[in-house]
């Protein structure tokens, strides 16, 4: 005798409640429109969990280089984008080939990104300073962060973080993700800046979950407290924040713990620089290692430090290796490579092996390369913030 299917609706609230989990975020969007028992799931703190870690778990079990290495472009200026930034995903295939996956805009007037961390992107709108007002203050560099956003593209959603004191200015932000207790999680902003007429730099940490900042003091190293960082891109490796910062003339490395939240300093190799004076230095995450990459110009050498033991000053290992003519460095595939761009091609995008000295080209045309991650993946974070665009 024949039986008759069980309706979606039928199944007991569990067993949807998994299906539901394991569907891409267009399609969960869609379900939402179909009844209200599906938007009351779909909506609820507990299945965005839920469908944030499913995605996570399928990300690292799906997680190789074919699919993992994403670099955001932007294509030629259009009048008609009002100085709203378009962005263009593209893929780079294990050939070397770039493909791109889709085109997005950003809703913010001409943004920074921050950060990219498990599909949510950190945005700054910055504005100039005026020169005279901070003239002697290390931490300069002409510009101030006015307002920080978070944003989902794939559920096009916008968050504007709450405002903090005015007297703070702030200069630089970094952002993240950490597990939190009962394998939840969480998002974290970490701003950099000066309170007026102040030397020294303080710190303010957002949390997503509490939606709230909070003030710490300058972070005290073996030299003092910390009165520059670097604006090279802030990384985000092993469940912390990496800056290039400075108390006074002691170079450092200084970490924040986005769980544990607290600061470390972390030693650079002695003596790395023997007395060069680099074109830029970034750091970066180098098969799996926390890296240090420098490049001097009047050389045309790149100085690769590696830190193969996580935290362990004696674990620094130095390559220099020739690398001409280098104008940009977007950061290391999960090959081991150097995304680099040359003044001398400037429609292509260079990955250097390091290891192999090999160099391969991939033509990048019209579009400008922005920013390289390994972090993209859908997820339903942010769906109950109200609709700004």
């Amino acid at each position: 005798m024949a039986t008759t299917p069980t309706r979606f609706d039928d199944l007991p609230l569990e067993i949807a409640f998994e299906i539901l989990s394991r569907l891409p975020v267009k399609t969960l969007l869609q379900f939402r429109c179909v009844s209200k028992c599906y938007n009351s799931i779909i909506t609820s703190p507990d299945f965005i969990t839920k469908h944030f870690k499913h995605n996570l778990e399928v990300k690292s079990l799906l997680s190789d280089d074919n699919n993992n290495n994403h670099l955001l472009c932007k294509p030629p200026p259009d009048p008609r984008d009002q100085d709203f930034v378009r962005t263009v995903f593209c893929n780079i295939s294990s050939d070397h080939t770039l493909t791109e996956v889709y085109r997005l805009t950003i809703p913010v007037f001409k943004p920074t990104i921050v950060g990219i961390s498990k599909g949510l992107f950190c945005l700054a709108f910055q504005k100039p300073i005026m020169p005279s007002y901070y003239s002697n203050n290390e931490a300069i560099d002409g510009s101030t962060v006015s307002r920080v956003f978070l944003w989902n593209p794939n559920i096009r959603k916008l968050k504007i973080l709450p405002s903090t004191d005015e007297s703070f200015e702030v200069y630089g932000c970094g952002f993240g993700y950490h597990h939190i207790q009962n394998n939840d999680f969480d998002f974290k902003v970490l701003k950099y800046g000066v309170f007026f007429f102040e030397s020294q730099v303080y710190f303010q940490v957002y949390t997503l979950s509490t939606d709230s900042w909070k003030q710490f003091e300058s972070f005290n190293g073996s030299r003092g407290p910390v009165t520059c960082i670097e604006k090279s891109p802030c990384l985000f490796f092993n469940g912390a924040l990496h800056f290039i910062a400075y108390s006074r003339r002691h170079k450092f490395i200084l970490s924040f713990d986005l769980h544990e939240e607290k600061f470390r300093e972390v030693m650079l190799p002695q003596n790395y620089s023997n007395g060069l004076c680099f074109k830029f230095e970034q750091l970066a995450v180098l098969e799996g290692s926390l890296a240090l990459i420098a490049f001097h110009s009047p050389q045309q050498k790149c100085h690769i430090w590696v830190m193969r033991v996580y935290g362990d000053v004696d674990s620094w290992t130095p390559n220099i290796v020739e690398l001409e003519e280098v104008e940009n460095f977007f950061g290391c595939t999960g090959r081991g490579e150097l995304m680099v761009k040359k003044s001398s091609s400037p429609h292509k995008l260079i990955l250097f092996d390091p290891k192999s000295l090999d160099e391969k080209n991939i033509g990048i045309g019209d579009l400008t390369p922005e920013t390289y991650t390994a972090n993209l993946m859908e997820s339903l974070v942010l769906l109950n913030e109200p609709k700004l665009y």
